[in-house]
């Protein structure tokens, strides 16, 4: 059964016959504009006040039938005083890790000097000894080596990731047949279509949560697989900057991509590996409203807890979500081959959500 998303916002109301009041103009004193997300009956609707008050549309967000626009206060003003439109400012969200943003389209995440948190026997772990070391374990932990031992590989699926980006590497690219698993690369930040085979994440993020869902690498000697599903085809959405930071604006706007291009691409699944505060009940959020959208088109949508924990009630947006698969995280205690020892991290966020 699917559900009715809530719908809170109503269409603009006929502009009185002698215009909107004067909008003052700006000084060198007056404040630059702001973005804010406008929403109304329709997305034409949400453009059309936007535009009656003199503010600057930056963005079409038809799944939230609304649009994002730059605002001065005097026009904000203008805008809630003729219009019965919904009005929310433009939020930022966060992705789990941020990078330092110095690599190139095809480094790595962190430069050559990174070193990793657990390392290994012999002590702290460069990105170059990481690239070398053997079959990563979490396949074998959740029983996907049993899967791909059955065929089972993911082919078929295709995952779309909003996030930082995908840089060059063979396993991530490219499937178990070598063949380019990459479908479409969507730049919601400046809204353009890059050429698949493009590589670029100046994070790193991006790259990680990919490598995590379908890296097809064979490091083992008994040709166990690195990832999940590594014959799954990737849509890769880039909304987030190299500080892992996005706004709410292009985070929606890719969303909307992907919802409206489910069926050419036969995106199945939604990897939203991101998280923000919460600012009002889940439904009301205009990022959840793109995300009830999304699963309600029959995609499957999963999502990041956060990492605001261990306090409960610290899920944010869009793990707050009821709708979606919201995945905590959890440690290895440095010694990956013991399982004995594994846990929920402290940093994982908790809930119950504020609903």
């Amino acid at each position: 059964m699917r559900y009715a998303v809530p719908v809170f916002v109503t269409c603009a109301v006929l502009l009185l016959a002698s215009g909107p009041p004067p909008v003052a103009e700006a000084d060198a004193s007056t404040p630059p504009p702001e973005s804010y997300l406008i929403q109304a009956e329709s997305m034409a609707a949400a453009r059309a006040a936007a535009e009656a008050v003199g503010g600057t549309v930056t963005h079409d967000l038809e799944i939230i039938a609304g649009v994002a626009a730059e605002l001065t206060a005097a026009e904000l003003a203008a805008l809630r005083q003729l219009h019965e439109v919904r009005i929310s400012a433009d939020g930022i969200a966060r992705t789990a890790t941020s990078g330092n943003g110095n690599n190139g389209n095809n480094g790595n995440p962190g430069g050559d000097d990174i070193v990793l948190a657990c390392g290994g026997r012999g002590g702290a772990q460069t990105w170059d000894d990481y690239l070398t070391q053997p079959y990563t374990w979490y396949p074998a932990q959740i029983g996907a080596d049993g899967l791909h031992t059955q065929g089972l590989t993911g082919e078929g699926v295709t995952i779309a990731i909003v996030d930082t980006g995908l840089f060059g590497a063979d396993g991530l690219g490219y499937d178990t047949a070598g063949d380019l698993r990459v479908l479409a690369r969507y730049d919601a930040i400046r809204d353009d279509i890059w050429s698949p085979g493009f590589w670029y994440d100046r994070s790193g993020h991006g790259s990680h949560v990919a490598a995590t869902a379908v890296n097809s690498d064979v490091n083992d000697a008994d040709g166990r697989l690195n990832g999940v599903a590594p014959d799954a085809d990737l849509v890769v959405v880039q909304a987030f900057d190299r500080k892992g930071q996005g706004t709410y604006a292009d985070i929606i706007r890719g969303i909307d991509w992907v919802v409206a291009n489910r069926d050419s691409y036969g995106i199945r699944v939604l990897n939203l590996s991101f998280g923000a505060p919460p600012r009002s009940w889940y439904w009301e959020d205009p990022l959840n409203q793109a995300v009830m959208q999304a699963w309600q088109a029959g995609i499957v949508v999963v999502t990041s807890a956060g990492n605001a924990g261990p306090d409960p009630m610290t899920i944010g947006v869009p793990g707050n979500v009821p709708y979606v698969i919201t995945v905590g995280g959890t440690t290895d205690a440095c010694t990956r081959l013991d399982e004995s020892d594994d846990s929920l991290m402290t940093a994982s966020s908790a809930g119950p959500t504020y609903e």
